[in-house]
């Protein structure tokens, strides 16, 4: 009985050490995770600051700037996935949420919410603010007069593609997100540039 005793205390100890083998990590505490064949969310956000960045070097935004002066109005026109990963238009939204947030953020560009390409969802709010117009239940100065909302001057066209080389046990995914800004008055492209992401994996032994 005595080796079964010391063993039960043995468990007993392990348990109290380690409570379990599941648990959830969060923040600082989660491990990087490279998978080659897809964007993350951080990637994309790198991704927005480096278009933001080009922008700005070109004078984009200083060449369409409001009809008052302010930031340029911009619309995200038409997204295009020309890859295999059907990822990339289930999770275009976080895409686009990178951009726009770090487009307004940068205060040389605003986001029109009411009008949109494929990569873009209008916003029922701004498209449903004009019913307000002519209530009696609304102070009529909050409401927008007719004609005080300003359309886009350009719309943001992206394609992303996707090569991939393997050399041996490694593969590498060269994604190149190829964009434009298109004037949408003459319909002509005033800034273009291409995004290079590259990312390996190693297939084990």
């Amino acid at each position: 009985m005595y080796p079964r005793t010391i063993a039960i205390a043995l468990l007993l100890m392990t348990m109290v050490v380690f409570p379990g083998c599941a648990q959830n990590r969060t923040g600082s505490q989660m491990k990087s995770i490279n998978n080659a064949k897809t964007l993350s969310a951080a990637e994309w956000d790198q991704f927005a600051n480096w278009m933001k960045n080009s922008m700005i070097q070109t004078g984009v935004f200083n060449r369409y700037r409001g009809p008052d002066g302010g930031p340029t109005v911009i619309a995200i026109a038409d997204w295009e996935n020309n890859t295999t990963v059907t990822a990339f238009s289930r999770d275009k939204t976080v895409m686009e949420n990178a951009i726009r947030k770090t487009l307004v953020n940068s205060g040389r560009a605003v986001v029109n919410r009411d009008v949109g390409g494929s990569g873009a969802k209008a916003d029922s709010l701004t498209q449903n603010i004009g019913e307000l117009r002519g209530s009696a239940e609304y102070d009529q100065s909050t409401v927008p007069d007719l004609g005080s909302a300003k359309a886009p001057a350009l719309g943001l066209f992206m394609q992303i593609n996707r090569i991939p080389v393997q050399d041996g046990r490694t593969t590498q995914y060269d994604y190149a997100v190829n964009c434009q800004l298109i004037d949408l008055k003459t319909k002509y492209s005033v800034w273009e540039d291409q995004f290079l992401m590259s990312k390996q994996f190693v297939r084990g032994l």
